[in-house]
């Protein structure tokens, strides 16, 4: 949880509720801590692969984008 405290959550609910919002800037850390690889990498990622990361750690926390 230590983790957690230090990086946010990756995501927040929506206006409604039932989806959650990606925070892109702190997916971004948890990529950088997770991986082991430099920020300067994380930004080389395209957009698809950028979110496909996105998606497997929501995934951890038991959220989803929705998607599939």
């Amino acid at each position: 949880m230590n983790r957690v405290w230090k990086c946010s959550f990756p995501f927040a609910p929506n206006a409604n509720g039932e989806e959650v919002e990606i925070k892109p800037s702190v997916a971004a850390k948890y990529i950088v801590r997770l991986a082991g690889i430099p920020e300067s990498s994380v930004k080389t990622l395209s957009p698809v692969d950028f979110m496909k990361v996105c998606g497997e750690i929501l995934s951890f926390f038991g959220a989803s984008t929705g998607e599939g």
